[in-house]
């Protein structure tokens, strides 16, 4: 009986070392399972953080496009503005032209009919 309590007392000694051993990897593994839940919140929080900068990115970048979308409607109302301005001027400046001509035309015949009264009729 001798070698059936030894080799029951060997059985007890290697189950109770190799349930030590798995309670040592149990409480590596719950020590590792916690150190991946804090580096997970951090990562979530630095998402969180990201997701934030993006939102805020994109409102500005919003903001921005309304802005650019105002100057070119203001660039645009100029440039219509200025090509009425530019066609008007250019208008008054035919009559203008017109008028001249119509003037010096006029003097020319002035001249002409003075020239004609002095010449023969004097």
């Amino acid at each position: 009986m001798v070698t059936h309590e030894c080799l029951h007392e060997e059985r007890i000694l290697s189950q109770s070392k190799a349930i030590e051993r798995l309670d040592a990897e149990l409480i590596y593994k719950k020590e590792r399972l916690d150190d991946l839940k804090e580096d997970n919140r951090r990562m979530e929080e630095k998402i969180d953080e990201i997701k934030n900068c993006l939102n805020k990115v994109v409102v500005k970048s919003k903001s921005d496009d309304d802005k650019l979308e105002r100057r070119l409607v203001a660039i645009e109302t100029e440039q219509k503005v200025i090509k009425e301005l530019t066609n008007q001027n250019r208008a008054d400046f035919n009559l203008k032209l017109t008028v001249i001509t119509i003037v010096f035309g006029a003097i020319s015949l002035l001249i002409g009919v003075l020239s004609f009264y002095f010449t023969f009729m004097k």
